[in-house]
């Protein structure tokens, strides 16, 4: 029921009875240098933001920027 009905947050792999429960992010892949939008609980995003491993840029969220620029990573071209 939960599957079909719910929402399912990939990074607290669990799901969540109301949509607005979920958001996402550009989760970073290192071995092909792309970010991928993954789900992830409000609550959990508020507090990756809070404990700095979670960083907004633009109105959208990623887990990883480049140490060099303190912005995201560009992608492979």
């Amino acid at each position: 029921y939960k599957e079909k009905n719910w929402y399912y947050s990939d990074f607290d792999q669990e799901y969540f009875e109301d949509q607005n429960d979920i958001t996402f992010y550009n989760c970073w892949n290192l071995e092909t240098k792309t970010y991928s939008e993954r789900s992830i609980s409000n609550k959990t995003l508020k507090t990756m933001v809070e404990q700095g491993l979670m960083f907004l840029f633009a109105g959208e969220y990623c887990d990883a920027i480049d140490p060099l620029t303190n912005q995201p990573y560009k992608k492979a071209a």
